[in-house]
């Protein structure tokens, strides 16, 4: 069978679709994050079938017959004329061996991505992300892919969104305070640590808010692990 079809390949995609869907979500191109979020879903999903059987991406319906025996590994077919199952599919073959289990909020990330939901797709794509994480959780753990290693530099955000035992605001909060910090790394890649630390310091046009700075531990802040990435996350002290 052909190397896009691959679990290293399915995974290597969902990597970086997860990576720019996160990306997308902190600077509230929420339209984006729910396709890249959804695409991210779907390889994973397929990751997973993969790893298990490549039958298992076989397209039931209005399928080529071929590829039956194109993913049992006795055919030879041109890329152009491979077609896999798709997202919704996919996951439910996942849901039907209790791999994955159901997700009112993850079939609707999938819908958005699809062009299929009757809503607003950006009002309703913000709310989604803990869905997303969560999902994305499930099948490395399935494929035994640890989520540091998987989700890198996003690694406490991801923590942060689906932690349950800070509020809905505070959760959102320290979303957003790392994802601008990403992106000012992005930004200012490269620069002696003398101009980063300007930048930080001093006022400026940017699109960059000012909460910047609190991404990174300050005097009177207390810092706090968070497994399994062990990032520190500033937290305020008690008052």
């Amino acid at each position: 069978m052909d190397d896009f079809l691959s679990f290293d390949s399915f995974l290597g995609g969902a990597k970086k679709a997860a990576h720019r869907a996160m990306d997308e979500h902190g600077r509230g191109e929420y339209e984006n994050f729910a396709l890249q979020g959804g695409v991210a879903i779907e390889k994973l999903a397929k990751a997973v079938l993969v790893s298990m059987n490549p039958v298992y991406l076989l397209e039931m319906r209005n399928g080529n017959p071929d590829m039956l025996l194109y993913l049992g590994g006795h055919l030879e077919l041109s890329e152009d004329k491979v077609r896999t199952v798709g997202a919704k599919d996919a996951i439910k073959r996942l849901r039907t061996l209790g791999i994955l289990p159901p997700n009112p909020q993850l079939d609707i990330l999938i819908e958005l991505r699809n062009g299929t939901a009757h809503t607003s797709t950006g009002d309703r794509a913000k709310s989604l992300l803990p869905a997303f994480i969560e999902s994305s959780w499930t099948l490395l753990k399935k494929v035994g892919i640890d989520i540091g290693d998987f989700w890198e530099r996003w690694s406490s955000a991801v923590i942060i969104a689906v932690d349950e035992q800070r509020s809905e605001v505070e959760r959102d909060v320290e979303i957003r305070i790392r994802q601008s910090w990403h992106r000012f790394e992005d930004r200012f890649a490269g620069l002696p640590d003398s101009a980063r630390e300007r930048a930080l310091a001093q006022p400026s046009s940017t699109p960059y808010p000012s909460t910047l700075a609190l991404s990174e531990p300050r005097p009177g802040l207390i810092t706090t692990s968070l497994p399994p990435s062990g990032v520190p996350v500033a937290e305020a002290p008690p008052c």
